[in-house]
């Protein structure tokens, strides 16, 4: 594993991407690895301050791969059974980071679901951020969001509706962006408004809508009704998805940038080298406000100028008061945009 909470002096960091064991805390993070109640009870008082603050706390998690594969405690356990093949024997690699979990298995599937249901009954985690969902299937996701909307009916799930590589398990069968259709109260991220604002996320110095690159309009206008269907927008020029995707906007997450690659500042300056920093701005608000009026969405961060952040909050309360921003059911998009 990448962190040894034996050696704290190392000074390690990792983002979490190789998961060993689901349900603890990450030691590293607690004031006392070495203790094993420190780092629980810790937790628990985080997750308690925020709520004591009317913040809810959502929870990244990464069950569609672990950091180990020959001797992961899954595989271990049970050799093979826990992960995904290729037809030749081989594990199969939708995550890219060596292995990609089976959630269609029937015990895989126990494993999520019991997880999932442990953070929340235990620690009073408010939602859960799927990595790669797409890797997930559609079945498991269900049960999963069936599970945990028993115990809490506003509990937030979503994800990341593709996979980093191919997979064995058929695309009908998985939980892609495509498939939100066949998802009960689960969302996606939506790709297209994000790369459609700033240009394609793993091409830093490509433009998009807000430093003024033409025939991103349709893209635009397919985020701003969140992936839905509209009969003003023409699919057939959105630059991803030729067609809408989510049955309801509670399902899309409208974002313009997240923890993967470029801070939305730090892209605009990659991409714009020769704009001044008030253009620069101009286009980071710009960028707001596209997401913030958008029909359901998950605001973007990351933007450390106090005026701007003070700018982003007033556009905010508008959009949360305001009657005509908040549109949460595709009726209400298609009756007032």
């Amino acid at each position: 594993m990448s962190i040894d909470e034996t050696k704290p002096e190392l000074n390690k960091y990792n983002w979490g991407y190789d998961p060993q064991n689901y349900n603890v805390p990450e030691g590293s993070y607690s004031t006392d690895a070495t203790g094993p109640a420190m780092r629980i009870r810790e937790f628990k008082q985080m997750v308690k301050a925020m709520h004591d603050n009317g913040l809810r706390v959502i929870m990244d998690v990464v069950y569609n791969h672990t950091g180990a594969t020959e001797n992961s405690n899954f595989n271990l356990l049970a050799p093979g059974y826990y992960y995904r093949q290729n037809p030749d024997g081989s594990f199969s690699n939708a995550s890219a980071c060596g292995n990609e979990t089976a959630s269609d298995r029937p015990m895989m599937r126990k494993f999520i679901i019991e997880s999932v249901l442990h953070w929340v009954k235990e620690y009073h985690i408010d939602g859960f951020r799927f990595d790669l969902m797409g890797i997930h299937d559609i079945e498991t996701m269900n049960q999963v969001s069936e599970a945990l909307h028993a115990v809490d009916p506003t509990i937030f799930i979503y994800g990341e509706g593709w996979t980093a590589g191919g997979s064995p398990l058929p695309d009908s069968l998985r939980a892609l962006k495509s498939n939100v259709l066949k998802l009960n109260k689960v969302a996606a991220f939506s790709d297209d408004i994000r790369d459609a604002i700033k240009g394609h996320v793993f091409t830093p110095t490509e433009k998009g809508f807000i430093s003024g690159k033409a025939g991103l309009e349709e893209s635009i206008k397919f985020g701003v009704v969140a992936s839905t269907q509209h009969p003003q927008v023409n699919y057939d020029s959105v630059n991803y998805s030729k067609a809408p995707w989510a049955p309801e906007p509670y399902q899309t997450i409208t974002y313009e940038s997240c923890h993967d690659n470029h801070t939305l500042w730090d892209r605009i300056a990659v991409a714009n080298p020769d704009a001044s920093e008030a253009e620069r701005i101009r286009m980071n608000k710009l960028a707001a406000a596209i997401v913030l009026l958008a029909g359901r969405k998950l605001p973007a961060r990351r933007r450390r100028d106090a005026a701007h952040q003070k700018w982003r909050r007033k556009l905010f309360r508008i959009a949360r008061r305001d009657q005509p921003f908040r549109l949460v059911e595709e009726s209400q998009i298609q009756g007032r945009l």
